[in-house]
């Protein structure tokens, strides 16, 4: 795997140009072929071949990786299953510390995952939930700054917004929080795999991703990170098999979980969990800041050519300490755009009424060439 290219460790169908990372990520060849084999096992062999040392040295590497990838201590890592679940370990975790004066701040643009948990548990637990006006996508600073305070028990974001591909200056909204008391959980689905990323720098306190964007891991798996001081604030809701390192005792006994993040586990034999370990394994091994300069690279490359034509615009950020793995156009006819380049076979999304562009280490300028041969094709038809 070391000697060969990002584009050679991809099985994306050639015919296609793929350029949709920000909604689902293709597996990694290798990631593939590991979840296969593991299933086929099953297919064949039931649990013959389940082998729990295993099971514990996978846990370990997943973590490892885990904390590699976050620039976080592994003690604060587990896998779950997706965004929600790391983001309800927060929401029903801290239920005890909610009160009647209680508040939880999000943006108004937050993908619904990270709004629809923050309205259930409002409702739930009779608190306010502070949702803050966007302005060009993105909360102001001067707002964050009025409308946190110290009620706020949370501040809930996505570091990277999905539709615009805006990228927050974590540290000073996390400063703000922190003096008011408050505690920050970071959205990062949009963010890990693809832009440089540093829970201790930033001094986050919860993360939570799915693994099936840009960290080409497999659907149905997701990372949660916690500070490990923080693991303790956390009431375990929902625990299984292997919240506790008792997990061999199969009968009724007195449950003792883990002391660190690892107690948020349930149930966790699955392939797909070794193949999510080999998707860690390929990002890391590409290196998060090669990835994030490639993608720019693309993006610069894109602007320059898209400037060249009548009627498209960038609205997203092009400050370099905001910009992402996302790039929106501005098109009036937008959603019918992405509607006709998927009948080329080239594959983006119509988000926040522009085209979102997401492309990935293993794209080429190639890629782009083929996009905006698309669009001068749509062009045509006009």
């Amino acid at each position: 795997m070391l000697n060969i290219s990002p584009h050679e460790q991809m099985s994306v169908n050639p015919n296609f140009t793929y350029l949709n990372h920000a909604s689902i990520g293709p597996l990694p060849t290798r990631s593939y072929n590991i979840i296969q084999s593991g299933f086929k096992l099953q297919m064949e062999e039931g649990e013959r071949k389940i082998n729990f040392p295993s099971i514990e040295e996978l846990w370990e590497s997943l973590r490892k990786n885990g904390a590699m990838l976050v620039g976080g201590d592994k003690e604060g890592i587990t896998i779950t299953s997706n965004t929600a679940s790391g983001l309800h370990i927060v929401a029903e975790g801290l239920s005890s510390k909610y009160t009647s004066k209680s508040n939880i701040v999000i943006p108004d643009n937050e993908f619904v995952t990270n709004s629809y948990v923050w309205q259930q548990i409002a409702k739930k637990y009779k608190i306010e939930l502070r949702t803050l006006d966007t302005k060009k996508g993105y909360v102001t600073l001067d707002t964050w700054d009025s409308k946190i305070d110290k009620n706020t028990v949370l501040v809930s974001l996505s570091q990277v917004q999905g539709g615009n591909g805006f990228r927050y200056n974590l540290k000073e909204i996390i400063n703000i929080a922190h003096s008011n008391g408050a505690l920050v959980i970071v959205d990062a689905i949009q963010s890990l795999g693809a832009v440089p990323f540093d829970a201790k720098k930033y001094d986050i306190d919860f993360i939570a991703a799915a693994a099936y964007k840009w960290m080409l891991g497999p659907l149905g798996k997701g990372l949660f990170y916690s500070k490990p001081e923080h693991v303790e604030l956390l009431d375990s809701i929902l625990v299984g098999w292997f919240s506790t390192p008792n997990f061999r005792e199969l009968y009724h006994h007195p449950f003792s979980p883990w002391i660190d993040a690892r107690k948020f586990q349930q149930s966790m034999i699955d392939p797909t969990l070794n193949g999510f370990n080999a998707s860690f394994e390929t990002i890391l091994n590409w290196g998060i800041d090669k990835t994030y300069k490639h993608v720019i690279s693309l993006q610069d490359y894109l602007i320059d050519l898209i400037s060249e034509m009548d009627g498209f615009s960038i609205s997203s950020s092009l400050d370099e300490n905001e910009r992402s793995g996302i790039i929106k156009i501005d098109h009036k006819e937008a959603k019918g755009i992405v509607r006709y380049l998927e009948g080329l076979q080239i594959t983006v999304s119509h988000r926040a009424g522009g085209i979102r562009i997401s492309p990935h280490r293993y794209n080429s300028k190639t890629d782009i060439e083929k996009l905006l041969d698309g669009i001068q094709s749509w062009i045509q038809t006009i």
